[in-house]
Formats: structure tokens, sequence, C-alpha cells
């Protein structure tokens, strides 16, 4: 499962408040649960919207998601491994 707000999609994509992102992703979780109620485990959701590394590494590092999209116009490989790195808690060679 994907959650993705609208107004994180195209041109003028911008950052969802937290709360919010927290209060769908509930939401989310509790109509996966009733609709598939005898999953093994929780499904995964990942996140689609518009988010920085920061952010990134909150929704991951905390749990809060299973995996985030990454939008090419916003990050680099650099920052892209950066999240993996603190996300993990490895650091490169």
């Amino acid at each position: 499962m994907v959650y993705q707000h609208a107004w994180s999609m195209g041109e003028r994509a911008c950052k969802t408040p937290r709360g919010y992102v927290e209060a769908r992703l509930a939401a989310i979780r509790g109509a996966l649960r009733k609709a598939v109620p005898d999953a093994p485990i929780d499904i995964p959701v990942f996140y689609g919207g518009c988010t920085g590394e920061d952010e990134a590494v909150s929704y991951l590092g905390e749990g809060l998601f299973d995996g985030i999209f990454v939008d090419d116009r916003q990050w680099s490989p650099r920052s892209f491994c950066s999240v993996i790195e603190r996300v993990c808690g490895c650091e490169r060679p």
C-alpha cells in the first residue's frame, strides 16, 4: 500500500505536516486491518509524499512507514545514501 497525498505530486509539490501524515497513516492501517483481519503481519505501507532527508529518516527510523518512494526532483544520490546510512546506523567506508 502506498500513501501519497494530492498536493505532494507534480511540479508544485509541497511537504505535509507530520500530524496530518500520522492521522492518515493510522486510518489506512486501521482500514487494512479491518479489510484483511487474518493477515499474518501488518500490510506494509510506503510513503510517497514530498519529503526531505530528515523527514525520511524520521519516518523510517521510527517505524512510521515501511518504506519511502524517493522523488528525484528533491534528492541527489548523496542524500539518498545519507538516509540509508542514518536509518541503518552505518557509515560508508
